[in-house]
């Protein structure tokens, strides 16, 4: 009988360890895993772009597509291969690729409300960009500070990055107050340093025609209209 008893309690010991130790897998396994794959097909964010309306879920999908054609995730790189060879052969393309189109989207009790289409770099540029979506506060108006959800086009190689900044309403109708850029390596024909553009409003191509919610960070920050409004630091110069 005592050896019996005394089985049971090396028995306890061990799955009480065995617990314990699955325990802290499982603690390190979030501790570790507890970022954002950029890339992924798809991204979902809880952020809380509006105080009135709380935490929502926004939702960043990415697409591949041939000019106005898609061919689905990237994520299959079989469709990767359809784009290019429809590029190619269909088209006759020798020169150009296909590009990545985000679109992003705001849960809303019981809909799905579209934001904006984002168009990226093609696939044969030397610096690879992704966008990501965070919030930030300091938005103030009569004394009232409201936050702003950005949008920002990181870089994968270098600290380099632009930004747009909206302001949300309770309806997840947006404005744009401003645009910040960050420039570490020289790049886009300026010296390194930080700007901000609280006038121009074109987050796209600007012209009558444009979609009003397609952002193309090239066409927002490059124009000739966006530049002679910067206000920049020192360390910047046109």
């Amino acid at each position: 009988m005592k050896i019996v008893s005394n089985l049971l309690f090396v028995l306890l010991i061990i799955l009480v360890s065995c617990k314990q130790h699955q325990n802290n897998d499982i603690n390190n396994f979030i501790a570790t895993k507890s970022y954002i794959n950029y890339n992924a097909d798809t991204v979902m964010y809880k952020l809380n772009a509006n105080k009135e309306n709380g935490e929502q879920t926004f939702m960043l999908v990415r697409k591949i597509y041939v000019r106005d054609s898609c061919f689905g995730n990237f994520s299959n790189e079989i469709n990767y291969e359809k784009a290019f060879k429809y590029l190619r052969t269909i088209l006759n393309d020798t020169i150009s690729h296909p590009y990545f189109k985000y679109t992003v989207h705001v849960f809303q009790k019981d809909s799905l409300k579209k934001l904006w289409d984002i168009i990226t770099y093609e696939f044969g540029c030397d610096n690879i960009f992704f966008p990501v979506l965070e919030v930030i506060d300091g938005y103030t108006v009569n004394k009232k500070t409201y936050p702003l959800l950005r949008v920002m086009q990181k870089n994968v190689l270098t600290l380099n990055n632009r930004s747009l900044n909206f302001l949300f309403d309770k309806d997840n109708n947006w404005k744009l107050i401003s645009k910040e850029m960050i420039t570490t390596d020289g790049q886009f024909n300026i010296n390194n340093g930080y700007c901000i553009d609280t006038i121009t409003k074109n987050i796209g191509h600007n012209s009558p025609n444009a979609p009003r919610n397609e952002i193309n960070f090239i066409s927002a920050f490059d124009s000739e209209e966006t530049r002679i409004n910067w206000i920049c630091n020192e360390t910047w110069k046109k």
